[in-house]
């Protein structure tokens, strides 16, 4: 798969989805995943690969969630019964970041 391709193909329905939990512009729900994309390598790269803190889990999902976010988004997901690496997850948790 090309670097971009699975970006591409993941983003469409999580930003139409934002822009309707959100009420937002298709610009505002561009910005939050691009943020999101670059961050995660187009969503390939979930886990940090060289974590500022030494010795430190680093950070983990669409936004790199880290120390005590990536601490609430592994509770969430157990809680939930959800995948952490799976993009529903990553969205969910994210909804309730910003609700």
């Amino acid at each position: 798969m090309k670097n971009d391709e699975l970006f591409r193909k993941t983003v469409p329905p999580f930003m139409k989805r934002f822009m309707a939990d959100f009420d937002c512009t298709e610009y505002d729900a561009a910005a939050v995943f691009g943020n999101a994309g670059h961050e995660s390598g187009g969503f390939r790269l979930l886990q940090e690969l060289k974590p500022t803190v030494a010795g430190s889990a680093g950070g983990f999902g669409w936004f790199q969630w880290t120390g005590p976010r990536r601490r609430n988004y592994e509770a969430y997901c157990q809680r939930n019964g959800l995948q952490p690496a799976a993009h529903e997850s990553n969205y969910k948790f994210l909804f309730v970041e910003l609700t």
